[in-house]
């Protein structure tokens, strides 16, 4: 076996067995970690003092024969290869017989004289003697600290006639918490022939150099230093992970890299050392496993029953031999090794016993619910309380993952039913963001619980997002029936959660709203005072503290979207929606206001803020971060986000990942609108069998009592409309109309049902209808509908004659430039470019529908772009795909004024009518465009690259780029 970094070792020995061969004894200690390699340096030097002329012999202590009278001693006469009739034999069998009965503790020292007769000793000396007078002989005794006492007696008998003789004995034993055999080690100590030799660990360039003796390709200097931070240098453990590189070279298309494989025999090496040391040893080690973490010598001790000097010294031991660093497992696999080989109830009690120490010393929740969960220990009354709180502390940290088992034996350990209650609610809500599907088991239990006993109600009021989620909402109704009975004019908190669920359930199925509105009057009797701010920008400045708290915590989340979704300022709701994401963007706060307030942009009519905001957000708090369930929901608005918007690559990439988190089954009745983002996007790509697929995914019947519903409603009229189904498009679209007439929720940012309808009507060539509707449309419209009211009076133009059309045309491009809804605003382009072809304006019609054309590329739009790209075999104009690198332009060539005035040019503007916008002169538009040309290298109008007009997304404010 290679030694490295054991030269000065093997020096000091060799001088040590020159000084015996000139007849001056030597007794030397060889000392060290368990696996620093005493073993392989005896054997060295075994081999060295033979070919020096010298007579080796040697034995080892075992674990197993310690009890064995004289066993280090048979050995040493079986090596020398005595007969067994000689002398020294004989010697051996006679002192076992006079010891039989009377040996004492192994581990004791007692005096030689009261177990050994002083002949059996000299008699065993002298057969080493006669060795000795042939050649030099050498005694190797290996891990000493398992000799048995009589052979440590007999050879403390010899050592101290070693003076004047040709006899080197050599001991090896390992560094031990507590030193064994101290009479004997005090005597050798004190002998004038002794010596010692003490091992160290290796150095990182030792490791490497064992690394780069052991495997037979080059290795990487950063496959050492991997090595050195496992091992700590131990020998030992440096060999079990060259035989983890070596057994990984050797698998197919294995081969030695810089990245450290740590497997089978590296936990086969951590076992075997910690079985050569004492039981203590290891007991300790096992509880630090199980700890998890440092542990204080109190506490360790406590765990294996052990004195806290003890447990202190052991740790030190283990620090010194490279298993532990700083407390803990220098690797986790080694850990892990330990754990796996710890029989199941041994490993049980030691969490029950963690748990209840932390618990006295005042540890964190979190780490004292670990070991209850681990331990399953249920039996205690203080047990649900640090559950719980381990539970709350997970899932504010976003960990629901950490937060299932503790709730689960919460639920197990549970006293009364109010405890049962609270803890299967909290389940429940845990459990929902890793897998939904998971608590439709809890459900209704749930239920039988509250109907059981009413007044814990309130306890589970919590579980309401859950039932409704999946579409339970004659149970959402019963739940929050029995809490307003339970509550009453004392239960501020509950009666704000109350409020809460109402609008939650009047936002989810606003059928049901009227069910629930007026249940427990005194319980309402908070939500009815009168207040002297909006919800929507404080709370009531006569409220208390302990109010205001319980209301922002229940009510915030949806009374942002009640005010959208209701006759609130939409203004108000924009700026608190952008107040909400703000905060949430500094701090670490629950996803569930993040979502009601980008809900709120889009129902706002602002998707460009709702997507402007998922960017900062995504920044701040990667997705990773957020439980399974909360990456989907914000997924999927910034799915229908982007949809609004026009970019339909972005909706159906976002959507898709968000179907990906969590199969349809999970999404409960929310799938019906990632559906419908999905299938408008795919039916506007031109891409309709991808749409069919979708439809064809099964959707719950709850979804269309949703404002949801309205959206697949939508989606799917859009595919029949482009699929010529005509009259079900018209059937889905009333459908929509009903439904938001009957829940009072008629609102175009939800569903413009008038003008999917007039445009349905306008391609079965009744524009009647659709002139009808759309007028319809555009009286309900408010002034921040723009996206709504441009779409509609596109609509609205394509019933006119040409000479009629450039008007409502003209302002609906004005309208959509400012809304950022790049598809309508290509429509809306490319309609009036065609207009101006068929009136005659050949060079004005081909910018704009240059413009449509590139804009439809950016979309996703085939159906769009392919007509444009082609022949109009209405307006005869060819228009060219734009050619990689067309639009691309360097804007800072030209000044702000030259760019305005060419962003207008290029949208097909006229000069009069750019001077009229900018309010210039003719004469300054045509100087600017003149040297527009000249720097963008062109050399008329029609050439101007398309590049230049302005984006027509809105981007986000310098407020919210500041967060």
């Amino acid at each position: 076996m290679l030694l490295v970094e054991r030269d000065e070792q093997l020096t000091r020995l060799g001088e040590a067995f020159r000084a015996c061969t000139d007849g001056r004894g030597q007794v030397t200690l060889v000392s060290g970690p368990v696996g620093s390699g005493k073993t392989a340096l005896l054997l060295a030097f075994a081999r060295q003092a033979v070919n020096d002329g010298a007579r080796v012999i040697g034995a080892g202590g075992s674990r197993a024969e310690h009890k064995f009278p004289f066993g280090i001693i048979g050995q040493l006469l079986h090596d020398a290869g005595l007969a067994p009739n000689s002398d020294a034999y004989a010697a051996v069998l006679k002192a076992r017989c006079a010891l039989a009965g009377s040996l004492g503790d192994p581990g004791s020292d007692g005096s030689v004289d009261d177990q050994v007769h002083l002949p059996y000793l000299q008699t065993i000396s002298g057969a080493f003697a006669a060795m000795a007078s042939e050649q030099p002989l050498v005694i190797a005794v290996d891990d000493l600290h398992y000799a048995d006492l009589p052979s440590l007696h007999c050879l403390l008998y010899l050592i101290r006639r070693l003076r004047s003789t040709r006899i080197m004995v050599v001991l090896s034993e390992s560094n031990r918490a507590q030193p064994t055999h101290v009479l004997f080690r005090t005597d050798i100590l004190s002998q004038p022939h002794f010596s010692r030799v003490s091992l160290a660990p290796l150095s990182r360039r030792g490791v490497n150099q064992l690394i780069e003796a052991s495997l037979e390709q080059p290795t990487a200097p950063e496959l050492a230093t991997a090595c050195f931070d496992v091992s700590a240098g131990n020998p030992m453990l440096t060999r079990a992970l060259i035989d983890d590189q070596v057994r990984a070279a050797r698998e197919p298309d294995g081969q030695t890299t810089a990245e450290l494989r740590i497997d089978d025999a590296f936990e086969q090496a951590v076992l075997s050392f910690l079985y050569r040391h004492d039981p203590s040893v290891l007991a300790v080690a096992q509880a630090v496993a199980v700890l998890g973490e440092p542990g204080s010598p109190q506490v360790l001790a406590r765990m294996v029953d052990i004195v806290p000097e003890n447990a202190a010294q052991i740790l030190r031991v283990l620090e010194s031999s490279g298993l532990l660093s700083t407390g803990r497992f220098r690797h986790p696999r080694a850990r892990r090794a330990l754990l796996n080989h710890l029989p199941a109830a041994e490993r049980r009690a030691l969490h029950r016993k963690a748990a209840e120490l932390l618990q006295e010393n005042g540890a964190a929740p979190g780490s004292v619910a670990d070991h209850l969960v681990e331990a399953a220990y249920d039996d205690a009354a203080w047990v649900v309380p640090v559950l719980r709180d381990a539970a709350r502390h997970a899932l504010a940290d976003s960990r629901p993952e950490h937060a299932s088992a503790p709730l689960r034996l919460a639920l197990r350990a549970a006293r009364d039913d109010r405890q049962r209650v609270a803890a299967r609610t909290a389940l429940i809500g845990a459990e929902w963001q890793t897998n939904p599907l998971m608590v439709t088991r809890h459900l209704g239990d749930l239920l039988s619980g509250v109907r059981a006993d009413p007044a814990h109600a309130g306890d589970a009021l919590a579980a309401l997002p859950y039932l409704l989620w999946h579409g339970r909402v004659d149970e959402s109704v019963e739940l929050l029936t029995a809490a307003a009975d339970a509550s009453g004019p004392a239960h501020v908190e509950l009666a704000s959660e109350l409020r809460g669920a109402r609008q939650l359930l009047a936002s989810a199925f606003p059928a049901r709203a009227a069910s629930v509105a007026c249940q427990n009057p005194d319980a309402a009797t908070v939500s009815a005072a009168p207040r002297r701010r909006s919800p929507i920008r404080g709370f009531s400045e006569g409220s208390t503290c302990a109010e205001e708290t319980a209301i922002s915590a229940h009510l915030q989340p949806t009374t942002l979207l009640t005010a959208v979704l209701g006759n609130g300022s939409r203004a108000d709701a924009i700026g608190a929606a952008d107040h909400v994401l703000q905060r949430c963007s500094s701090q670490k706060t629950a996803p569930e206001p993040v979502a009601a307030a980008l809900l709120a942009l889009i129902y706002a009519d602002r998707p460009d803020r709702c997507l402007a905001w998922c960017e900062s957000l995504a920044l701040a708090r990667p997705a990773p971060s957020l439980p399974p369930a909360w990456q989907g929901v914000l997924k999927a608005i910034q799915a229908e986000g982007a949809l609004r918007l026009g970019n339909l690559t972005l909706a159906e990439r976002a959507a898709t990942e968000a179907l990906a988190i969590m199969p349809p089954a999970a999404w409960g009745f929310i799938i019906g609108g990632v559906l419908a983002t999905l299938i408008s996007a795919t039916t506007e790509m031109g891409a309709l069998d991808r749409a069919r697929e979708h439809l064809a995914t099964p959707v719950p019947q709850s979804l269309f009592g949703t404002p949801l519903g309205l959206h697949y409603l939508q989606a799917r009229g859009r595919y029949y409309r482009a699929t010529g189904r005509l009259q079900a498009a018209l059937t889905d679209f009333r459908s929509c109309g009903e439904l938001m007439s009957s829940w009072q929720l008629d609102l175009p940012t939800v569903v413009a049902w008038r003008l999917e309808s007039a445009r349905t009507y306008l391609a079965l060539g009744r524009a009647d209808h659709a002139v009808e509707l759309a007028r319809e449309q555009l009286r309900q419209l408010g002034p921040l509908d723009g996206r709504t009211r441009g779409a509609t009076l596109r609509t609205i133009a394509a019933t006119y004659a040409p000479e009629q059309r450039t008007t409502a045309l003209d302002e609906a491009v004005d309208l959509l430039h400012g809304t950022g809804d790049r598809l309508e605003l290509a429509h809306a382009l490319a309609d009036l470019g065609r207009t101006w072809q068929a009136l005659g304006q050949s060079g004005r019609a081909r910018l704009l529908i240059r413009r449509a054309h590139h804009i439809s590329v950016e979309c996703g739009a085939e159906p769009l772009s392919h007509s444009l790209s082609h022949d109009d075999p209405e307006a005869g104009l060819v228009v060219e795909a734009p050619k990689p690198g067309a639009g691309e332009v360097t804007l800072e060539l030209l000044s702000d004024a030259e760019r305005r005035v060419a962003a207008l040019a290029v949208q097909g503007y006229t000069n009069r009518e750019i001077a009229s916008k900018l309010y210039v002169t003719v004469s300054t538009v045509e100087q600017h465009l003149t040297r527009v040309y000249r720097k963008v290298n062109v050399k008329r109008r029609a050439d101007l690259p398309v590049g230049l007009a302005p984006p027509a997304t809105v981007q986000s404010d310098p407020g919210m780029r500041a967060c």
